[in-house]
């Protein structure tokens, strides 16, 4: 039996249709996949096992929620409702014949957030079988049963097929992954019963543990068979099968928790392995993620200052006019306004007093007279409004202004600079953003695999404790049970 090709269309890592011949030659029969590191190697021993057994070497498949088969570029370009398919085929020689095994899944992507690439697989998996004889491929056989060249094909005849030219428990020394080759599980457990395979000791072994249970089983019909002459012999009867019962119920129990185990140790190493070969990815979209959120903070800060400063202008008005005040101030100098504010009298108060001829004090105010003509000057100079009041008024409040706005000038230079370096901040880290995205594949989300693992890890401790509870108590109840049988002897 040799191995002609293996074609992968949207698996995983291959996107599209990858098909890889490999030597078949007397010869020349070795082919070298060579690669760096998260190349996809180990994605193409994957794609063996997923092909020919819907397993993977890190993944038990029959959850199609623990898996990804679909590739993510294909997943991020979907659009809701599209469906789209993961191809493997496998094209092997044996005893002269070619036959062509395919493993094929549909999947569509999940409605709602379109940054998420959530896919989920429509039905189950279709395998099908074709062989080529005189150079044509004949019928397609379906895995789940088929009727070609008038022959019946029952169901599941494609899988036998393949698990008789590659036998499942052998698998991982056709499809050979140094990755795992220290796994302590892996050298010990699985070369074990590899070999036993081998050397046909597998079948030696279950024999044993059959006649091991027929033993088991001969001792407890005899005691069945038994009969006692008291009812404290029949009660003793009852509760040993009742412990029996129970023994073989928490066994099982252990053997489903085994499988359990086991299937979620591999989603966790399957899990980790992609976070472990992805982590540079992910770091970058953490890098950008965190650079989205300072740009953001930025452009709030920016807008912050600049309304800061537009405050500060609120005032300028104030300041610009209290500029004045010198220049006022001096203006005020050159006139000579002491006493000519009289508390009480206005103009009014003089023409008054002109009209009438006399002042207040009884003097005349005869045109002409010295009186007359004191009293015409000082009209001119008392105003309504008070002159001299008026001005020290608007002279105290040009004051205040100038106080109010005194650091005016050096909180909007401040705020100014402030808002500059938030430019300069900014278009660093626009410029940082670009490059990243540049270079990043956006369309990875890790997000799915990493609550995968948590969840799987937290699953795995969880398990070990009921296994490790169910022995504990198989314990007790053969440690009950022998004390049992020991009454029933005597």
């Amino acid at each position: 039996m040799k191995i002609k090709s293996i074609k992968l269309h949207n698996f995983m890592r291959y996107k599209g249709d990858n098909e890889l011949l490999f030597s078949t030659d007397k010869e020349k029969n070795v082919t070298v996949v060579l690669g760096d590191n998260t190349f996809g190697k180990t994605t193409l021993a994957q794609a063996f096992r997923w092909g020919l057994y819907e397993t993977l070497n890190d993944t038990n498949y029959s959850k199609k929620k623990d898996v990804v088969l679909l590739n993510n570029e294909i997943a991020a370009e979907m659009v809701e409702k599209q469906v789209r398919d993961v191809v493997v085929e496998i094209v092997v020689e044996n005893d002269g014949e070619e036959i062509k095994f395919a493993r094929r899944a549909l999947f569509n992507r999940k409605p709602g957030n379109y940054n998420d690439i959530t896919v989920k697989q429509l039905g189950y998996t279709q395998l099908t079988m074709q062989i080529k004889k005189d150079g044509v491929w004949g019928d397609v056989i379906n895995n789940e049963g088929s009727n070609v060249e008038a022959k019946k094909y029952p169901k599941g005849c494609v899988q036998e097929a393949i698990d008789n030219m590659f036998p499942p428990s052998l698998s991982n020394y056709f499809f050979f992954d140094g990755e795992r080759w220290n796994d302590l599980k892996s050298k010990t457990n699985d070369i074990k019963e590899s070999i036993d395979t081998i050397l046909g000791v597998s079948g030696l072994n279950e024999m044993m543990i059959h006649l091991q249970d027929g033993r088991s089983s001969v001792k407890k019909s005899l005691r069945e068979k038994l009969k006692g002459t008291s009812g404290e012999y029949e009660r003793l009867q009852r509760e040993i099968k009742g412990i029996d019962d129970l023994i073989e119920e928490y066994e099982k129990q252990i053997e489903d928790l085994i499988s359990a185990i086991e299937t979620t140790e591999r989603i966790v190493e399957s899990t980790q392995k992609t976070l472990n070969d992805n982590r540079k990815v992910e770091d970058d979209q953490r890098e950008l993620k965190n650079l989205e959120s300072d740009i953001e903070k930025y452009e709030k800060f920016k807008s912050d200052y600049y309304g800061d400063i537009i405050k500060e202008f609120s005032n300028s008005a104030k300041y610009f006019t209290a500029t004045l005040l010198p220049e006022f101030e001096m203006l005020l100098d050159q006139l000579d306004l002491q006493g000519k504010d009289i508390p009480g009298v206005t103009v009014d108060t003089l023409e008054y007093l002109l009209e009438l001829g006399e002042c207040l004090c009884g003097t005349k105010l005869s045109e002409g007279s010295e009186a007359y003509e004191t009293m015409m000057k000082l009209k001119k100079q008392v105003p309504p409004e008070m002159l001299g009041g008026a001005a020290g008024k608007l002279k105290s409040t040009l004051e205040a202004w100038k106080n109010d706005t005194n650091e005016m000038p050096e909180n909007i230079k401040k705020k100014a600079k402030d808002f500059d370096v938030a430019q300069d901040t900014l278009d660093e880290k626009i410029r940082d953003r670009d490059r990243l995205e540049k270079t990043i594949d956006r369309k990875t989300n890790l997000g799915p695999v990493r609550l995968q693992n948590k969840q799987a890890k937290e699953r795995l401790k969880s398990l070990r404790n009921q296994k490790t509870t169910l022995e504990l108590r198989i314990e007790q109840e053969k440690s009950n049970k022998e004390k049992k049988e020991k009454q029933l002897d005597r």
